[in-house]
Formats: structure tokens, sequence, C-alpha cells
């Protein structure tokens, strides 16, 4: 059932513009989608009956799907050893609750397959090099201010969306193109 879809964009810069061209698409076929970052932000749903879903990871959080399509893993996956980038590949991956499908393009979309591949080679046993105490205690501490940081401005963000009426995405949608005319 088209309930049972979702499809998770990893890219936040052109979550809108993918979601926008893949619902046109799916429209010809008569297949409706629910676009959760045109959806309000007060609306609770996060799929509605005889339409596919279509969500960013943040709007995806806690809930799952059957069938689960990620798109646009190059665009995390340039960040790969950012914890946040990990986490948000992480959360979509797990999604899934039968079927998943991955998608992406370029050099970064490659690395990650690499990254994948390997870790089906040594199933069910997970080989990862422990870093020792020293840089972690350093990445630990590095992590825990940069996250505190991150977490106020996500506080921060959430806030201004129930105040406005807009959703997160949207907000940060302007911050990039305010922070592009800048330079």
């Amino acid at each position: 059932m088209p309930e049972d879809i979702l499809v998770i964009s990893l890219d936040d810069r052109y979550a809108r513009k993918y979601f926008d061209n893949l619902s046109g698409l799916l429209s010809r076929l008569n297949i409706r989608t629910y676009d959760l970052m045109s959806a309000p932000s007060i609306s609770t749903a996060f799929s509605l009956k005889n339409h596919i879903t279509l969500s960013t990871v943040y709007r995806a959080k806690g809930n799952e799907a059957g069938r689960v399509y990620v798109i646009g893993v190059d665009s995390a996956f340039m960040l790969k050893d950012s914890i946040s980038s990990r986490n948000k590949i992480f959360t979509a991956l797990t999604r899934a609750k039968g079927w998943l499908t991955v998608s992406g393009v370029g050099r970064y979309a490659q690395d990650f397959e690499k990254e994948c591949k390997k870790v089906r080679e040594t199933y069910p046993y997970f080989i990862f090099t422990m870093p020792d105490r020293k840089s972690l205690k350093t990445f630990q501490r590095d992590l825990s201010e940069s996250q505190a940081d991150l977490n106020y401005i996500e506080r921060k963000i959430m806030e201004l969306a129930d105040k406005t009426g807009t959703s997160p995405e949207e907000i940060m949608e302007q911050i990039t193109k305010t922070s592009k005319r800048k330079k």
C-alpha cells in the first residue's frame, strides 16, 4: 500500500526540490504523495491513507515504514566522519521495517557503498578500530561542547518553527539563503 512507503531525503539543501520533482512524477502515474515538508508543522499525521510519505530525517524520527527509500546518501556521506552525519544516516536506514533502498550519486555514494560492503563481509561481526583513550577523551570533550551548541540551535529553531507555523526545514532553507547572500 502507498502508506507503507516512505522516502527520506538526507540532502537538507535540496530535499524540497527532490520532493517537488518526485511528487510531480508520481502524480502523473496517479500516485499520491504526502510531503511532510509542506505539511503544517502542527500536523501530527506521519502518513496518509493511499499516499507515499516524503520526509526529512528529522520528521521521520520515531516513525517506520515497511518500504523505505533513502535518497541523497552522498550529501550526508560527504561528512562521513561527522557524528551528526553518521547519526542522520543511521536514523534514516533504521526507519525500514522490511525493505530498504539507498540512493546517491558520485564519489561519496561510492564511499558509502564501500563501507556497507565491508560491513557485509564481516557479518555477523562489526569490526572497527577503537581510538586510544587520550584521543577518545579529546573527541568526547569536543563532541559534548559542539553537541551542546547544536542542541541549543535546534531548540531555538524548533521554537521559531512553532511560533511562526513553518517547518524547521523551511527555517534552515531561509538561513542558508540569507548566508549565501551575505557572502
